[in-house]
């Protein structure tokens, strides 16, 4: 899966901003220009997909919390509106069916946009919140054409009814796809129960799209993927604590649990294991290997670091702030699990020469979408111009545009007269990249 963009609107600062994903996207601006609640509203969109509104609304504090404030309390809430690309070959029922091979099924790439909007509850308690509409469209693209094959709405505007493309006008091959694709709701279609077809409890009232996500499998798909999404504020001191090897060890956002998820990574996932330990020895001098033993104090695992030539490896505690930064941020853009990743100052106690070597294999890692935020000059220096994206704030409102729509020239001044990103962005030519500034266009 890839995530084309999102926007959002009236989370905290970021009252009506879009963000065009590419594979590796760095955001940078002045101090409180909006970076840290771009980094707020991706992690809190990952929780919604992970455990549920109720969790990540509550996590952040309720919906007073999060939503934009100006000189009194919301009515409008908080939107996101996520779109996303997904191939038919990524779904769990193409690779489980039969059908799929006998009959030679295209391929095809689907395009999901979802989006909801949370609004506090009027005439209640400054914390309580309610899902007020939530819209699900599916397109595919056949023959050079995009064909909106599905549209569900639950809360305000579902009173137009859910539309569903006709299947006597598709190919069999195509309709086979999207019976694989649609599940439940293209069986129903088939077997004529249209008044019968989005009655699923749940599906046009306030408690939103959540009940037809484990009859649909494009969308339990899209919302696992979009689960997975995670924003990292990397600390040194999170990073050396034990951990708990579990099946399916993660990465905390501020990198704790980093000895359980290097031992999951070393035992279950040995190619990724072995990139992570590549670029190690290139960040320290003499690494033979790190491992992970019970900690005799916690009970929990620990790090090891084996240097070449034998001698007492160092404990995580003994290694500095940057080897230990290196490890999380290696692991945490290698977990093949996570489709996007974002990484909060990555510069932090980090040696240039290792930024320089960990921004390579950001461009390189292929199967996942990577987003940095900065205001290190050392690594605006060491960026393209197409890979920067500028924020900044006026009037109360954040605002995002690609350093190469804010400053057209800066292609050529960089590849051709030799200026790098941090120069193009201290010169002046850019007024929305000057504190203090407050342009809003």
């Amino acid at each position: 899966m890839r995530l084309e963009s999102l926007r959002i609107k009236r989370f905290k600062s970021l009252y009506n901003v879009h963000l065009d994903f590419s594979k590796f996207r760095v955001l940078t601006g002045p101090n409180g220009s909006g970076k840290s609640n771009l980094v707020d509203a991706i992690g809190f969109l990952g929780e919604v997909y992970r455990f549920g509104t109720d969790y990540a609304v509550g996590r952040s504090g309720g919906i007073d919390s999060i939503a934009y404030r100006a000189r009194r309390r919301t009515t409008i809430g908080v939107q996101f509106v996520v779109n996303a690309s997904l191939s038919f070959s990524e779904l769990p029922t193409y690779r489980n069916s039969l059908r799929v091979k006998r009959m030679n099924l295209p391929d095809l790439a689907f395009n999901i946009e979802h989006s909801f909007t949370i609004k506090p509850a009027s005439g209640s308690s400054t914390s309580d919140y309610a899902v007020t509409q939530e819209v699900f469209t599916v397109h595919v693209e056949s023959d050079g054409e995009l064909l909106e094959i599905l549209w569900l709405a639950s809360g305000e505007g579902s009173e137009q009814p859910p539309r569903m493309i006709e299947g006597g006008s598709l190919s069999e091959e195509l309709q086979e796809v999207l019976r694989l694709t649609l599940g439940y709701v293209w069986r129903e279609r088939e077997r004529g129960a249209q008044e019968d077809l989005f009655s699923i409890p749940g599906s046009q009232t306030g408690a939103g799209l959540e009940s037809i996500a484990t009859t649909m499998p494009i969308f339990r798909e899209f919302r696992q993927r979009m689960s997975f999404i995670q924003a990292y504020r990397l600390n040194p001191t999170a990073c050396r604590k034990p951990g708990a090897l579990t099946p399916n060890a993660s990465l905390d956002s501020d990198g704790g649990n980093l000895p359980a998820v290097v031992a999951r990574t070393a035992l279950r996932q040995n190619s990724v294991w072995q990139q992570v330990m590549s670029g190690m020895r290139h960040i320290m001098s003499g690494l033979e290997e790190i491992t992970t033993e019970p900690s005799p104090d916690s009970g929990g695992l620990v790090l090891k670091f084996h240097e070449t030539g034998g001698g007492r490896p160092w404990f995580a505690r003994e290694v500095s702030d940057g080897t230990i930064q290196a490890l999380a941020l290696l692991i945490a853009l290698h977990d093949r699990r996570r489709p996007i990743v974002l990484i909060e100052e990555p510069e932090n106690a980090i040696h240039p020469w290792v930024l320089r070597r960990f921004l390579e294999e950001c461009r390189e890692v292929g199967d996942r979408q990577v987003v940095l935020t900065t205001h290190s000059p050392i690594l605006l220096k060491l960026l393209r111009p197409e890979e920067v994206v500028l924020l900044w704030r006026a009037a109360g409102k954040s605002h995002i545009r690609p350093l190469v729509k804010a400053l057209p020239e800066s292609r050529e001044l960089y590849y051709e007269k030799g200026f790098d990103v941090f120069e193009l962005y201290d010169s002046g030519l850019i007024p929305q990249s000057m504190p203090g500034n407050n342009a809003e266009g």
